[in-house]
């Protein structure tokens, strides 16, 4: 695709200035087919390290493959718990069981809210903004996989409370098309203290002693009532015990 080839022309470039061809050669590594691509020709003909793409693998699933893992190794994040969390989820949801599969009954609620309810937008909603990316993979994953034959729910997102300044009104107001997906982490990997500020007033100490995700917890509530009580929007509650890479992989 288009935005990958402009990418490597830029950054290929950048690291031939910075430390030369012969080297740049060398710190190069291209994740492709080992079939056929633009990519594989280049690979080949200038000797870089490749890492295989199964063909098999669909762009939109790619994510747990040598695509999305070798990013993941550079930014020190561990591989083999998130394939072990994704291995965990295979077998807990291989069950034909509505009742104990958590994933049917995900599905089963996507598919009243479309087919009974006439819902035409889903909204995923985050309140971590480390999961930003994996909105957009879920809008990815989604947005292929359903949006065929003219029909399908419409994949949204938004980062709370972020996107709250700026959809919250529409959300709560606004025209009653779309149900809302919300994913909590109830142990977030990192959390803030607000200590006192004793040089200024003391409305603006009203929050000290706190912290970062006990005042978040306390939005998601707030907000979650709002949209669903006097907004009339269904809303879908994932709630994630922690930020761990084997949580993302089971995710």
């Amino acid at each position: 695709t288009i935005e990958p080839a402009i990418t490597f022309q830029i950054l290929y470039q950048f690291l031939i200035d910075q430390i030369g061809e012969k080297l740049a050669k060398t710190r190069t590594f291209v994740t492709t087919s080992i079939k056929l691509g633009e990519l594989l020709e280049i690979a080949k003909s200038n000797e870089l390290e490749i890492f295989e793409v199964i063909e098999s693998i669909g762009g939109r699933f790619s994510v747990l493959s040598s695509v999305g893992f070798f990013p993941l190794l550079f930014a020190k994040i561990n591989v083999d718990e998130i394939i072990q969390g994704a291995i965990e989820a295979h077998k807990r949801y291989s069950t034909s069981s509505i009742s104990q599969n958590l994933a049917y009954k995900y599905a089963l609620f996507r598919f009243l809210m479309y087919k009974n309810f006439n819902y035409k937008t889903e909204i995923l909603i985050s309140y971590e903004p480390f999961l930003i990316y994996f909105n957009e993979w879920w809008k990815q994953l989604f947005g292929e996989s359903e949006g065929k034959n003219l029909k399908g729910l419409f994949p949204a997102s938004a980062i709370f409370t972020t996107d709250l300044h700026s959809l919250g009104q529409f959300i709560q107001d606004g025209s009653k098309n779309f149900f809302q997906t919300i994913i909590y982490i109830k142990k977030p990997k990192f959390d803030l203290g607000i200590k006192k500020l004793v040089q200024f007033n003391t409305k603006i100490n009203k929050l000290s002693g706190k912290t970062v995700s006990e005042i978040n917890f306390q939005a998601f509530l707030a907000t979650t009532l709002a949209h669903s009580s006097y907004g009339n929007n269904p809303n879908l509650v994932l709630e994630i015990a922690d930020s761990s890479p084997k949580t993302f992989g089971h995710l």
